[in-house]
């Protein structure tokens, strides 16, 4: 299934991504809890497949020339830590960070706030992950 994805960080003027598309095996009927630890499975992998590909020839694709073309710049990306990620670690994580209230979720502009929420997928949903930040301060 095709979702689009938005990753957002409150107090940024821009996405991180605008609507980049990922395609999951996924059910329409699914919990947020599996949907999350299939999205960051895919993720994991992803990253992992990235480090072993060669560096040299990923900048010159054409992907990477294009962007260049609107961004200004070629990125290398260059991965430099040596140690693949942990699947289950990484899964830990995201459900902690969704605990704590770190990470909200909206699936067509409707926040999930229930690990064991229902979704009901359609393709093309559109699903927008916010990293929240909290202020530090003082209180007068």
């Amino acid at each position: 299934m095709k979702l689009l994805f938005n990753l957002k960080s409150l107090g940024k003027k821009r996405p991180f991504l605008k609507e980049h598309p990922i395609d999951l095996e996924i059910n329409s009927r699914v919990i947020l809890k599996e949907f999350l630890e299939i999205l960051v499975a895919h993720q994991v992998d992803e990253y992992n497949r990235k480090r072993e590909q060669p560096g040299f020839i990923q900048f010159l694709s054409e992907g990477a020339m294009s962007q260049a073309n609107q961004t200004g710049k070629v990125g290398f990306g260059e991965i430099y830590n040596d140690t693949t990620a942990d699947q289950s670690k990484a899964i830990g994580t995201v459900f902690q960070a969704f605990e704590d209230g770190l990470i909200a979720i909206f699936i067509n502009d409707d926040q999930i706030e229930d690990l064991n929420a229902g979704l009901n997928l359609k393709e093309e949903a559109s699903i927008s992950i916010i990293k929240l930040s909290f202020l530090t301060g003082t209180i007068f």
